[in-house]
């Protein structure tokens, strides 16, 4: 093998070389495990040879697999390869033969196409492809033309048709062409005398297609028609014969024509390919999305990092990207001359429509959204700087966030993503759901089957069952920025507080773990103790207070609605006064924001009395400053929420009373998720009621509104689905409940809850 190796020849140097490269390797292989290292060296050699020849072994594959046809499948049997024989001609012809096809009959589709081409395109497009042919002869063929065409002159070949009469000149001798140019030559002698006579008598022959008259009847018009058609008979044929009539020269307009045909082919071209591009673009888009959405589902760890993301772009766009993204800490390095400039006065001024110096003061600005800041903000000398840095220190601290200050979307409901449970028939799901109800229940479960069929062929939905089951839809609150608030706050412990701190969280005692903020490096933040509270902090002691909340949902989630109980009570207790360094506006966010979260935590502890007590009291403090604040969409969530208490606590008509008035506010509101809420809710609250025909109105209101939206979260559309199949099934056994209740549609009053 070796030797054969070595003794191979060929002429490719590649080859050459890997053939002497393994025959060294091979003469290298030694020692007891020579056998193993040449299996291995011989497979390797085998797979690069199948990757050399796999590429040409699958050229020939895809082109005989591209030669079978519907016939030789019927036949099984194969087509032979092709010949290939070296055609010189047609290896050196440049597509003449695309052009001697061009010259044949033409095809259907072109009959067809050229059939429906409006009136003087087709005359455009002929003119347009024999001008382009004509300049692709001239520059590329243009001598051997020409000698061709000298060829056939001398030969006179050749001829279509027979040469009419006159046409054919007798040939004249040598001597004959000699004499006739030596009298040529010779200067022809003018007579004075005569020449003016003939200057005065001379009549130019101008031809009537620059403004001369006709001259068929004059001497030159006569030369001229015998020296075109050898005379009268013979000009007469020639215009006699509609095939021996000359094309019509092309014009100024036939080139525009031919000139906006082919831009218009042009632009039809763009137009394709752009639209070709921005298909391109935006599949490429989608894709993106659709995989970052489903990173994100993967890893939820991204979603802190990519607000944080969001939030120093919006930061940027208002304050600038140089400000935006520089480090915090960063010392002061301005001179003298900028000592006395407020480095936050203009912090949200926009450099397009920054006013000239000394027509309006920027200490004052806000950005679009915030919460007005009243002029007396700040204490002492210097309040209306105090209004800027207060701004500025709270967007530094915040990473640019400033949206507790924005009314909220009106988009409430989340979209669908496509991962959540699939929807069930609202039948089955409401009955699935009473029998695990049921058998979850000791007192019921005596009665009930084992089998979950069985169990489920017991239960009779009628009209008091359905009254039960509709529940009206509850938007919880959630915790702003409780990961960047916890990991703000564990930071300002020191180092011998910090493991307590943590032991205290996994334990589930939120009120110790407050009670250690004391020892803070910047001070006590114990808000639940405002007397021992540091000063001019405000911005740590809204993070205490935003963590505080966190806690409460935790508790919550955990089952410890006692402790949730606990801390929002004392927070409610100790606000006015833990807050007193807080700016206005900022104040009143904040306070909105805590209210709004009492009132959530009273709807999942019903059973807790005085909490409940206080739940309408916490809505009018909400509500009120969300209005003065201008969130709307805030303002009805509450509504909602306050709307839900009510209900559970029995209080029918109120609860309508604030749904509506959520409604009210929403009036000249584009279509959203929260309408469909509202509406969802007006229904349930007004079956309870007993007013069939008003819930069965607001149903198909909100079926209505589903239409319009983009489709949401299945968990969220589950329970719209269950309230409008509960409120039909209503209606159509209404009249049998009206008989057994003995009631009237004129007399029906709630016995539900009042």
């Amino acid at each position: 093998t070796i030797d054969s190796f070595g003794m191979m020849w060929t002429d490719d140097a590649e080859i050459r070389g890997i053939a002497s490269l393994s025959a060294r390797l091979m003469d290298g292989l030694e020692g007891p495990s020579a056998v193993h290292f040449a299996a291995t060296f011989t497979a390797q050699i085998l797979l690069a040879m199948w990757k050399g020849a796999q590429p040409l072994l699958s050229q020939r594959a895809a082109l005989g697999i591209s030669r079978i046809a519907e016939t030789h499948a019927v036949l099984g049997s194969l087509p032979p390869p092709p010949l290939e024989d070296a055609d010189n001609e047609q290896s050196e012809t440049a597509v003449f033969d695309r052009i001697a096809l061009s010259y044949g009959p033409p095809s259907k589709d072109c009959r067809e196409l050229v059939s429906a081409l409006p009136r003087g395109v087709l005359g455009c497009v002929i003119k347009a492809q024999a001008v382009f042919r004509g300049f692709l002869l001239r520059s590329r063929y243009f001598r051997r033309m020409r000698a061709v065409a000298a060829y056939c002159k001398a030969a006179r070949w050749p001829q279509l048709l027979a040469p009419l009469e006159g046409y054919d000149e007798p040939e004249e001798s040598l001597d004959a062409k000699k004499d006739k140019r030596r009298l040529k030559k010779k200067p022809k002698k003018v007579d004075a005398t005569k020449l003016k006579e003939e200057i005065q008598d001379y009549q130019p022959a101008v031809s009537k297609y620059l403004g001369g008259e006709s001259t068929k009847g004059s001497a030159v018009g006569a030369t001229q028609t015998a020296w075109r058609g050898g005379g009268t008979a013979a000009g007469s044929t020639a215009d006699m014969n509609p095939e021996r009539r000359p094309w019509p020269l092309p014009t100024a307009d036939h080139r525009a024509c031919s000139d906006l045909f082919a831009l218009y082919m042009y632009n039809m071209y763009r137009r394709r390919e752009l639209t070709q591009m921005w298909c391109t673009l935006c599949g490429a888009y989608e894709r993106g999305m659709d995989n970052y959405a489903e990173l994100l589902n993967k890893n939820p760890a991204l979603k802190p990092m990519l607000e944080s993301i969001a939030a120093q772009l919006k930061r940027g766009s208002v304050v600038g990207y140089d400000k935006a993204f520089i480090a915090k800490q960063r010392k002061d390095t301005e001179g003298p001359a900028g000592a006395g400039r407020n480095p936050g006065a203009d912090m949200f001024a926009s450099n397009r429509t920054k006013p000239a110096q000394g027509k309006q003061d920027t200490s004052t600005m806000r950005p679009l959204g915030l919460a007005p800041l009243p002029k007396d903000a700040g204490q002492g000398e210097g309040q209306q700087d105090m209004t800027g840095e207060y701004l500025a220190n709270y967007l530094k601290e915040m990473d640019g966030d400033d949206s507790q200050f924005k009314d909220i979307s009106a988009s409430v409901l989340p979209l669908s993503t496509g991962t959540s449970p699939a929807r069930k028939p609202p039948h089955e799901y409401i009955i699935q759901q009473e029998v695990a109800a049921r058998q979850a229940s000791p007192r019921q479960a005596a009665g009930m089957p084992s089998d979950p069929a069985e169990a489920a062929k017991k239960i009779k939905p009628d009209v008091p069952f359905c009254m039960k089951k509709v529940k009206p839809m509850w938007l919880p609150i959630k915790a702003h920025r409780f990961a960047a608030y916890r990991a703000k706050v564990l930071h300002l412990l020191p180092q011998r507080v910090l493991q307590q701190y943590v032991d205290f969280e996994k334990q589930g005692q939120y009120a110790a773990c407050v009670k250690l903020l004391e020892s803070a490096t910047p001070g006590s933040l114990n808000v639940l103790s405002p007397s021992t509270l540091v000063s001019n902090k405000p911005l740590l002691v809204e993070t205490v207070f935003q963590l505080i909340v966190g806690y409460s949902g935790l508790c919550l989630k955990n089952n410890q609605g006692n402790v949730a109980v606990k801390l929002i009570t004392q927070v409610l207790d100790s606000m006015s006064l833990a807050l007193r360094d807080l700016h206005p506006g900022h104040r009143t966010v904040l306070e909105a924001y805590l209210y709004d979260t009492a009132l959530s935590i009273a709807y999942y502890m019903p059973n807790d009395i005085s909490l409940s007590e206080r739940a309408e009291s916490f809505f009018q403090q909400a509500s009120e400053r969300y209005l003065r604040l201008e969130h709307t969409n805030r303002y009805c969530k509450c509504c909602l929420r306050a709307a839900a208490v009510l209900h559970q606590q029995g209080h029918l008509s109120e609860a309508e009373y604030y749904t509506q008035q959520a409604l009210n506010k929403l009036a000249d509101a584009p279509v959203s998720s929260l309408l469909v809420v509202c509406y969802h809710n007006l229904a349930v609250h007004t079956l309870v009621q007993q007013r069939l025909a008003d819930s069965v109105a607001h149903v198909r209101a909100y079926v209505a509104l589903l239409r319009q939206l983009p489709k949401l979260g299945n968990a969220w559309m589950q329970q719209v689905d269950n309230t409008q199949w509960l409120i039909l099934k209503s209606q159509e056994m209404w009249p049998q409940f009206q008989q057994m209740q003995g009631i009237r549609d004129s007399q029906a009053v709630t016995k539900f809850g009042h």
